[in-house]
């Protein structure tokens, strides 16, 4: 291999290698490339199923997980005008504190010229997750890889089970992402040389600083091009200067106005946040959440080791693949495979906090697809048949063990995984469906599937849906005495002397319930309480 055809490969080009690529695939025998069609043909699979479950749950009209509540109330306080946040201590720590004005001023706006709703916050979350993909297969064809390779990017960051899960939800993360890996794509230069700033380049700039707007996470692709920027030759230091002055200046300006609107109030919120998460140092649990639910990240490390195997397995001399290695961390790939692994190691800090590992999970999702097609882009180009399939299946085998085992994880923590319903919630749904009226839950996967008018309890915004007459607890007793409400679905049992402080009802209501719902049937940890005796459906 020689290196030009590194270079090619590791560079962000504007070569164009797509008459070699046919030639390539015209000398391989279909065999030596089944396992690339056989992945996208699985990752497609799972794609039409992500788009067919996306399709449902964007229109639902009722919340299908906690937070969710408190986007829409935050999205209607800008829509009337009111602070975002609150002085520290006057208030329950609602999560959307912690995040920045960006997209609740997008939502809210959504909010005010139509109606509040949470189909507004989901389709952008839709809409933003298909345009991370296109993004994802240009940056990936632009840095060298195979139309064949950047399609199993594209469908890879499709099939994890949280992007796929926060790309249909009234959630901030996937908006991020979109701004910060368009950013990033429109500042990939389109040349060898840097030369004199393009308009592109600036809108790139805009657009990831606007990410940092939008969640503090998209910091990432500010970072990963400063990285890139010092590594060019020192004939075009001052080029590449001027490019990070311009972008720090933009950044900095975005976040000072933030500052001032909020007279501070933002960063003592994301202050407090922070402290609370970084309290706990339970190192084994950080191992265990990599080593068994997402261990998928290692990926690109493993598939790497396969690129430089090839690289020393056709020279076979240890210098050639030294001189290589320089090469790779003077391109701007280094830079992408840098700032992933950053994002994985705090991916793994805030698992100690349950649910708080997606908080840079969905960022290096963007960055694993990327560098998963250029990888697999790479070994086509170099390596025999037999390598690139083992690469490929390697590749495929790690993603379908990481899907299975995170849909429990996800269920667990975010019960919407509607395709894997548990066969003891089968008998939960059909039961509910056999009643009359309204449900209360404190599951909202049930709500869904049983597609009843529900009351969704969150005890995080309970204080503030009230002040807004969205949450109303003497309607909710006024339609339990009345009848209106047919069947509630409780985690716990309302006569545990306990259930008061684990269930999300509180003393008060569990008190109607037992008084108005007198037949109680337990279908493995679920309780359903009804007003007349009703056999569980099997």
């Amino acid at each position: 291999m020689s290196v030009r055809n590194f270079t090619l490969c590791c560079l962000p080009p504007v070569y164009r290698i797509r008459k070699r690529e046919i030639s390539v695939y015209n000398n391989k025998p279909n065999a030596a490339v089944m396992g690339r069609w056989i992945a996208i043909a699985v990752l497609a699979a799972v794609f039409l199923l992500y788009l067919f479950k996306n399709r449902i749950l964007v229109f639902f009209p009722f919340g299908l997980e906690k937070i969710e509540g408190e986007m829409l109330v935050f999205s209607q306080l800008v829509s009337e005008g009111r602070s975002l946040y609150p002085q520290l201590g006057n208030t329950p720590p609602f999560i959307g504190c912690n995040y920045p004005p960006l997209y609740f001023m997008l939502t809210g706006f959504l909010a005010k010229l139509f109606s509040p709703a949470l189909v507004w916050g989901r389709a952008i979350s839709f809409i933003c997750a298909i345009l991370t993909g296109v993004i994802i297969f240009r940056i990936s064809r632009r840095s060298g890889a195979d139309i064949a390779a950047s399609l199993i990017g594209v469908l890879l960051f499709y099939s994890l089970p949280l992007v796929n899960f926060f790309s249909s939800l009234h959630r901030i993360h996937i908006f991020s992402v979109c701004l910060a890996i368009c950013g990033f794509y429109l500042t990939m230069p389109r040349s060898d040389s840097l030369g004199r700033i393009s308009i592109s380049e600036i809108a790139g700039m805009v657009l990831m600083a606007l990410g940092t707007l939008a969640k503090q996470t998209a910091v990432w692709a500010p970072l990963a091009y400063f990285i890139w920027l010092g590594t060019v030759s020192r004939k075009e230091a001052g080029p590449a200067f001027l490019r990070m002055l311009l972008l720090a200046v933009i950044t900095a300006f975005g976040h000072i106005v933030l500052l001032v609107a909020t007279r501070g109030r933002y960063y003592d919120w994301v202050v407090y946040y922070a402290s609370g998460i970084y309290r706990s140092g339970r190192l084994m649990l950080y191992a265990r959440w990599f080593l068994t639910e997402n261990f998928v990240l290692a990926t690109p490390v493993l598939l790497f080791f396969v690129i430089f195997f090839v690289s020393w397995k056709q020279t076979g001399r240890w210098n050639i693949l030294l001189e290589k290695g320089r090469m790779f961390l003077k391109s701007r790939l280094h830079s992408y495979f840098f700032i992933y692994l950053i994002l994985v190691v705090f991916s793994c800090a805030l698992a100690a906090k349950e649910g708080s590992s997606v908080a840079y999970f969905t960022e290096a999702a963007a960055l694993l697809s990327c560098l998963t097609a250029m990888a697999l882009g790479y070994i086509s180009r170099q390596a025999d048949g037999a390598v690139e399939n083992c690469a490929v299946f390697l590749f495929l085998f790690l993603m379908l063990i990481h899907i299975g085992v995170n849909r429990r994880v996800i269920s667990r923590i975010y019960p919407i995984d509607i395709e894997f319903i548990a066969a003891r919630d089968s008998a939960v749904i059909r039961t509910i469906r056999r009643t009359g009226g309204t449900l209360l839950c404190e599951d909202n996967i049930y709500a869904f599937l049983t597609k009843k008018a529900p009351y969704l309890v969150n005890p995080f915004i309970f204080s503030e849906l009230a002040k807004r007459g969205i949450w109303k607890p003497d309607r909710i007793k006024s339609d339990i005495k009345s009848g209106a409400v047919s069947v509630v679905c409780l985690n716990f049992p309302a006569e545990d002397p306990k259930a008061a402080l684990r269930s999300l009802l509180g003393k008060e209501l569990l008190d109607s319930i037992k008084k108005y719902f007198p037949y109680r049937v337990r279908i493995a940890d679920r309780y359903l309480y009804m007003r007349k005796k009703a056999m569980p459906a099997r």
